[in-house]
């Protein structure tokens, strides 16, 4: 008996071990592929937070061009309208693309202020305002109401002025897009 017993027990053990380690083997492979699963989940996760930040980037990028732009054109067409003062009368074309240029200032500013750090947009803000006050400058002398201390000369200091404010925000524009150390060294730097 005792050897059918050790075989019945032997047999026992045998199909105990069988199925057990099916189990264990299915249990293993659940473990993989749960696994697995979270890995792709997370790599999902990082590859949609890339894409945000690729178009958030993108975002700021544009309205940063947009927003320099404007500015630009802005202080470029008062520029304009200063020197035809100092000649004579401004058309009414003149004064319509000024007008326009003023107004695309007001049109980038509002994309923008959504989507760019407030650093720029202060800028932009302090930019946009003193464009605005050689705009009604300008407009005085258009209407011939101006004052005593008006003057087309203090205007074009002014506008002069801007352009470093413009040279600042376009290097805040570019530290933010991770460009700043593109720019070449002065000469002063050899």
């Amino acid at each position: 008996m005792n050897g059918a017993v050790l075989t019945l027990v032997v047999a026992v053990v045998g199909v105990a071990g069988t199925l057990a380690s099916a189990l264990l083997t299915q249990r293993g492979a659940t473990k993989a592929k749960r696994m697995e699963l979270e890995y792709a989940e997370r790599q999902r996760a990082t590859d949609r937070e890339i894409e945000e930040r690729r178009i958030a980037l993108e975002t700021r990028r544009a309205c940063y061009v947009k927003l320099h732009q404007a500015i630009r054109h802005y202080q470029a067409m008062l520029y304009n309208h200063v020197h035809t003062l100092l000649r004579e009368a401004t058309s009414d074309e003149q004064c319509a693309e000024l007008e326009a240029a003023r107004y695309s200032v007001r049109d980038a500013y509002a994309e923008a202020l959504m989507a760019v750090f407030d650093d720029v947009m202060d800028q932009a803000v302090d930019l946009a305002a003193r464009l605005d006050v050689v705009y009604r400058l300008v407009k005085r002398f258009d209407s011939g109401v101006q004052d005593s201390e008006d003057s087309l000369d203090d205007a074009r200091r002014q506008l002069k002025d801007v352009s470093d404010g413009i040279r600042s925000m376009r290097r805040l524009m570019r530290a933010d897009l991770g460009i700043a150390e593109c720019e070449p060294p002065s000469a002063g730097d050899s």
